[in-house]
């Protein structure tokens, strides 16, 4: 029988597909489709395609590859148990752009009257010529459609290097999929190709996806295969998966609409040093000898408040900036709760059942000050519920953050995106009605490459029109709808908008749609400069200490002057 034999090319190249007459694997359901690689040996072996899947009620699966298998009409049917049945259909891209493609439609059908709620699907096993190993050096090769067109490309060596991508050809992120090449080790040239709609148990950076299928209902997807040249550009390989994406998820308006990329102040009340049991809260520094258990204290306390706040604004002024955010109104007496982010549990009705009442006694003049000035504001919010625990005489007597207001972080909901959208959406709302605030610092929204999924964010702008929100973690779908934080002092590629970013969403008469919110410092403007001046005439905003005179202040000046040159 022939098969397509797939070779490497030149770099950044379609590999060239031939046809060789190695007999293909009927396990496939296509005895004319075989991947071979350069070698001429078989790139798929091995037992075929085994699927487990998860109920409330229980479990099944075809862990050993045993279960009945229908072959027919180009794919292979497995019905186990009558509980779940999946159909593979393998087939050649026939387009003319698709000659170095094959694809598998992947059909899974819940038998029963209730959801089911994970399933992993082992689709083959593939045998490169060498070790592979990802663009980035990982060793495990992943791929989430979360935040983005889900690819993961395998480079391999030999005598025509060259990479599979393995993609996730379903660009709706409401139908998120987790991919991966698992190996045993790095070094090994096998490996197995798994698709699931979970959370990857064996990587605990990965998303929490959630896309159960419905009691007695189906799911479709479809994952492609592209032979390409080694260490390849992801948008030249796959230019059609981010067309469709950027299609899907266009930059919304709020982002659209905010012209103003001047500076954004920072704030900071709390630090690490403190002044004992006087100063629970951790207000300012120890050398301010801060005491909120006196009444006199406590009045010292406000003044401090405003007089910060007066200075700030005579930076912010300096620095011609478009805000402020105040980063912990809340203060940070509680180790769980490192920038608390509820606002709600400051200015609470009852002064008594705040979390820090004399913050709360003064926090509305001290935002009025900005807004007085024609300054926006804004503050830290995080999506986490704050659980406050209290005595019976009603003092608190822990504070700590709960990823679902369960009792414990490690059991999360079934869908913890909607649990954060409500979490977000609430201190949202009360900051917006209480204060006018329109800047959100987004804290703690995930692990970093896999935070909560960005249609939350599509969600909170269409809902708050008028605001930037502005998450600490964030995937190229976020910057539909916020202007993602960047900390330049953490060296990494990832520190500035990635240039697939802006290829994806292009220019516009000279401003990048989307934009960032970018922290530097003295040290990193230094090695960065060139670069974070091209940041800036793109549209990005930079972050400043206002709380004192910061050494980068003057640096900050001159990347704004340079970029409008």
């Amino acid at each position: 029988m022939a098969a397509v034999l797939m070779t490497g090319n030149a770099p950044g190249q379609e590999a060239e597909l031939k046809v060789s007459g190695t007999a293909g694997l009927a396990e496939m359901g296509r005895t004319d489709l075989a991947f071979n690689f350069q070698d001429g040996g078989p790139g798929v072996f091995g037992k075929p395609f085994r699927v487990g899947a998860y109920w409330a009620s229980g479990q099944a699966g075809d862990t050993d590859g045993s279960a009945p298998r229908l072959e027919a009409d180009g794919g292979i049917t497995i019905d186990y148990g009558k509980k779940v049945s999946v159909t593979v259909r393998w087939t050649k891209g026939g387009g003319p752009y698709e000659s170095n493609r094959v694809y598998a439609d992947v059909t899974i059908a819940n038998r029963l009257p209730e959801p089911m709620l994970e399933f992993t699907l082992q689709l083959n096993t593939l045998r490169f010529p060498t070790p592979v190993t990802a663009n980035d050096g990982n060793p495990n090769l992943r791929a989430y459609n979360t935040g983005s067109p889900g690819i993961l490309f395998a480079n391999y060596g030999g005598p025509l290097p060259g990479a599979l991508a393995c993609d996730l050809e379903e660009t709706d992120s409401s139908k998120p999929l987790l991919m991966k090449l698992q190996r045993g080790n790095a070094g090994d040239t096998n490996g197995s190709l798994i698709v699931m709609n979970h959370h990857d148990y064996e990587d605990g950076g990965s998303p929490w996806p959630y896309w159960p299928i419905p009691p007695k209902g189906t799911v479709h997807f479809r994952i492609g295969l592209r032979f390409v040249g080694p260490i390849p550009d992801p948008i030249a390989v796959c230019g059609d998966l981010f067309a469709s994406f950027a299609q899907r998820y266009p930059v919304m308006p709020n982002v659209m609409a905010w012209k103003d990329r001047r500076p954004i102040a920072q704030v900071f009340f709390e630090a690490n040093d403190t002044n004992g049991g006087r100063n629970p809260r951790k207000w300012f520094d120890s050398s301010m000898r801060v005491d909120t258990t006196t009444t006199g204290g406590v009045k010292r306390f406000q003044q401090l408040v405003f007089e910060r706040a007066r200075a700030t604004l005579a930076r912010m002024k300096r620095m011609n900036a478009q805000g402020v955010i105040t980063w912990d109104v809340e203060g940070a007496q509680y180790p769980g709760t490192t920038y608390m982010g509820d606002p709600t549990k400051l200015a609470t009705d009852d002064p008594a059942m705040s979390v820090a009442p004399e913050m709360a006694a003064i926090v509305d003049r001290y935002f009025k000050m900005y807004r007085d000035a024609g300054y926006r504001v804004g503050l830290t919010i995080r999506p986490q519920q704050v659980m406050v625990e209290r005595d019976s005489s009603g003092h608190i007597t822990n504070i700590w953050e709960n990823d679902d207001g369960w009792n414990w972080k490690s059991d999360p909901p079934g869908d913890i995106q909607a649990f954060w959208q409500h979490q977000l959406e609430m201190k949202i709302r009360f900051a917006r009605q209480r204060w006018g605030a329109t800047l959100f610092y987004i804290d703690s929204n995930g692990d970093p490459g896999s935070p909560v999924s960005f249609l939350v964010m599509r969600n909170l702008a269409a809902e708050f029109p008028d605001v930037l929100l502005i998450p600490e973690q964030s995937t190229m779908g976020y910057y539909t709808a916020t202007a993602p934080y960047r900390q330049l002092n953490m060296v990494s590629p990832n520190n500035i908008m990635s240039p697939i970013v802006r290829r994806t969403y292009p220019v516009n008469d000279g401003w990048s749609p989307c934009f960032s919110v970018i922290n530097p410092t003295i040290e990193s403007m230094t090695t960065s400069w060139p670069q974070l001046v091209r940041e800036v005439k793109a549209g990005d905003i930079l972050f400043f200490r206002a709380w004192y005179d910061a050494e980068e202040l003057a640096a900050i000046q001159q990347v704004y002057a340079g970029a409008r040159r």
